[in-house]
């Protein structure tokens, strides 16, 4: 007994293709295979189609993924035959690396090949938006690169990632500066009243004679004072020496005194005549005394380059007072010494103790009131490391030559001085003199020269100085100083 019978495939084309079978016999083997190939080609074209369609109506919806000019997005449907979703979808988030957690975390039954192009797309979507807010903050605080401090800022700020991101914690964020209005001070909204005001600012009085005088110099009462009436109220009324005036800390007038050429840093009206007649006065006068010796000034006109001595900006400490100076480094000295009126200015009390200054040529000089006392010395730069000095001497002056350093002309200068942190200072003299007692403070740590006449830069472990030639061809005076008995 035979069968007949007659299979109809429907193509997605909505051809028919018929397999007549009858009495067993079937059509060509090749021509199936041809037949069903062409059908699994027609479905995964459908499919493709069906992916991209997806893909340019997801992008539509993204208005960071939206098609450009540029070429950036999708523009038309192309057919991807061997390519990755990542690929097709034209993104950077991994879509394989997606469509695997979501399985692995089972959030559906069923998850279509569009949820995970999708997923990816919008996570792309959400981490560029917020590198661009973080990329803003490093900006704000000028980093060079996004830190996750600068990512918390940046969901702390924008409320639609402070919804969505509430209770994630960042690791190395540090916390938002948050401070309880309990802990504020109530007392910023206090208005004072306006006597205050006037009391404080609108009527100086003078400290002398309770008047009101715009100057202490031209106070009537304080002229008619003597010289040492004067000076018990600059001391009593904790007045400056400098300006006669009340102030805290260090003055920064440094103008002498100049009466008589008198070289002191006080104010003219404190200058005391007869000190100056004393130093003046013949010297066979004082032949008989035991221990006196008289000074005298010898100054000689050379020409010759301008030549930088090896000084540092330095700061002194006494108990709670700081005073900003010179220190003259001289690594041929056997002592360190220190002027009788800084010391004055420290409140620094040491023990008497008669000194003798000798020089080259057998020239030496008697200290009757010099003293041995100790204080501490700092640089004047950021790291301020304080270092104490014991058997410190004092003398009446020092007589120490004047200098200027100006760090922005000496860099058009010597280019090699670029990025040293030199001190600025203008015609200013050293106060302290330190030698080979403390020689560890002027050890040169760090030294950069240039050519055979050109000035050397050392670090010290209290501050960078400046020393040698200069180059400039300068008419100065050489002063020695020379006991006559």
């Amino acid at each position: 007994m035979s069968h007949a019978f007659e299979e109809v495939i429907i193509t997605d084309d909505g051809e028919e293709m018929r397999l007549n079978e009858e009495g067993g016999g079937m059509l060509n083997m090749e021509n199936e295979k041809r037949m069903r190939r062409e059908i699994a080609n027609s479905n995964e074209r459908r499919r493709m189609q069906s992916i991209n369609a997806g893909f340019q109506s997801l992008r539509s919806l993204l208005p960071h993924h939206e098609v450009q000019d540029n070429g950036y997005g999708v523009k038309s449907v192309k057919h991807f035959e061997n390519s990755s979703a990542t690929r097709r979808a034209e993104i950077t988030f991994s879509v394989a690396r997606v469509r695997r957690n979501m399985r692995n975390g089972r959030y559906s039954k069923r998850i279509g090949v569009i949820g995970y192009v999708y997923a990816a797309t919008v996570l792309e979507y959400l981490v560029t938006e917020l590198l661009e807010l973080a990329g803003n903050e490093a900006i704000r605080d000028k980093h060079a690169r996004i830190t996750p401090r600068n990512i918390m800022f940046a969901i702390r700020k924008d409320e639609e990632f402070l919804h969505l991101m509430d209770k994630v914690t960042i690791p190395d964020a540090g916390v938002v500066p948050n401070v309880h209005p309990a802990l504020l001070n109530k007392a910023k909204n206090i208005r004072y009243p306006l006597v205050f005001l006037e009391l404080s600012y609108f009527s100086p009085k003078c400290k002398i004679c309770k008047k009101k005088c715009p100057e202490l110099s031209e106070c009537s009462t304080f002229k008619s004072f003597n010289l040492k009436q004067k000076w018990d109220a600059v001391n009593n009324n904790k007045l400056c020496r400098k300006c006669l005036r009340s102030h805290n800390g260090y003055c920064r007038l440094t103008k002498e005194c100049g009466v008589d050429g008198c070289l002191f840093k006080h104010h003219p009206t404190l200058h005391n005549d007869q000190k100056q007649q004393k130093t003046n006065s013949n010297p066979k006068q004082n032949s008989n005394a035991t221990n006196a010796s008289v000074v005298s000034n010898n100054f000689h006109g050379t020409s010759m380059p301008n030549i930088l001595f090896r000084i540092v900006p330095v700061t002194l400490y006494n108990n709670n007072k700081a005073i900003k100076t010179l220190a003259y480094i001289d690594e041929g000295s056997s002592g360190t010494l220190l002027e009788e009126e800084l010391a004055s200015e420290l409140n620094i009390i040491g023990n008497p103790e008669r000194l003798c200054l000798l020089w080259t040529n057998n020239v030496h000089r008697i200290e009757e009131n010099s003293s041995r006392m100790n204080l501490v010395i700092s640089g004047q730069d950021d790291f301020n490391v304080r270092y104490k000095m014991k058997g410190v001497r004092s003398v009446k002056f020092l007589g120490l030559p004047a200098q200027t350093i100006n760090q922005s002309e000496l860099v058009k200068r010597f280019c090699y001085l670029e990025g040293i942190p030199l001190i600025n200072y203008e015609n200013e003299k050293p106060r302290i003199l330190i030698g080979l007692p403390h020689a560890n403070l002027c050890t040169q740590l760090i030294t950069i020269e240039g050519n055979e006449h050109q000035p050397i830069a050392s670090k010290s472990r209290i501050g960078w100085s400046l020393h040698g030639p200069t180059r400039e061809q300068q008419f100065h005076y050489v002063q020695s100083t020379h006991p006559k008995k």
